[in-house]
């Protein structure tokens, strides 16, 4: 067997040390082309939050004058409205106003949860009587369809140390997905109690129109194709669900969704030990 050695090892020791200087510089000019990128991408994507932040606090303004002064006008504050057509028109107008006052809030929502600029602000509260002010918040809406609204609290869970605010949100906004997808005279469900491992789980389930499996793995992202074809039927911004997630994890919680179409859905979130007082 024959070594090899090249007939000039200068020229081959100093050629070697060419092209690892070169492929230094180029593995030099990719990294600072890819941190260039990313750069940008993230510039672009705080330019982005920054105008749907923006957008919604300037569209909020005049959107509480509207529903302001239809609520005037439907309670008839100055006075005796001749024709009641007028009134029913003034509360076509609050209703409206309400819905896209609810979509400008979830953008603005969903642009602070994007650029971390919602803190968690934690405190202990009674769990009960937070979900009983969900329950009778959603009620109104529930009745419209004669949907019936059942709690169901496990015995053993009292306080919980987290954002109320935020933990409010999370269940109204499964409460409002459970409702609006549900048909007359069916049923949503709220379901707490804790696992064996003392973890803290509110689920929300209905049986409403279901969701594809193939559907589910975006179900929690925004302004995804399923969200398009929900959104597009049922009002709504099709933010809600990903806000949602967002949330829980803040809290250092998982979200999972079991659901079948014409059967109903299952939302179930799980909250740490800890969170457990």
């Amino acid at each position: 067997m024959t070594d090899f050695a090249p007939s000039n090892p200068f020229h081959f020791y100093f050629g070697t040390l060419q092209a690892k200087d070169a492929l230094l510089q180029d593995l030099g000019e990719m990294t600072k082309t890819l941190e260039n990128a990313t750069m940008e991408a993230q510039k672009a994507n705080m330019a982005k939050t920054s105008f749907l932040a923006t957008m919604s606090h300037e569209l909020r303004t005049p959107l509480n004058t509207i529903i302001g002064f239809s609520e005037l006008i439907t309670n008839q504050i100055n006075g005796p409205i001749g024709n009641s057509d007028y009134i029913s028109y003034a509360n076509d107008i609050n209703s409206a106003g309400h819905n896209l006052l609810s979509v400008v809030n979830d953008v603005l929502n969903a642009a602070k949860l994007e650029s971390g600029k919602i803190e968690l602000k934690e405190t202990e509260f009674e769990l009960i009587s937070l979900l009983n002010s969900c329950a009778k918040k959603i009620n109104t809406s529930a009745a419209e369809k004669s949907i019936t609204i059942d709690l169901e609290f496990a015995q053993g869970i009292s306080q919980i140390y987290a954002d109320p605010d935020q933990v409010k949100r999370i269940i109204n906004n499964l409460l409002s997905n459970a409702v609006k997808f549900t048909p007359n005279k069916g049923t949503v469900v709220i379901n707490c109690y804790l696992s064996p491992e003392k973890q803290l789980i509110i689920e929300v389930s209905d049986n409403g129109i279901g969701i594809e499996s193939k559907n589910l793995k975006e179900i929690f992202e925004p302004f995804k194709q399923v969200q398009k074809v929900l959104t597009r039927d049922y009002e709504g911004s099709g933010l809600g669900l990903y806000i949602t997630k967002s949330l829980v994890v803040l809290h250092g919680g998982e979200i999972a969704i079991d659901s079948h179409v014409d059967k109903g859905t299952k939302i179930t979130t799980t909250f740490p030990s800890y969170r457990v007082i």
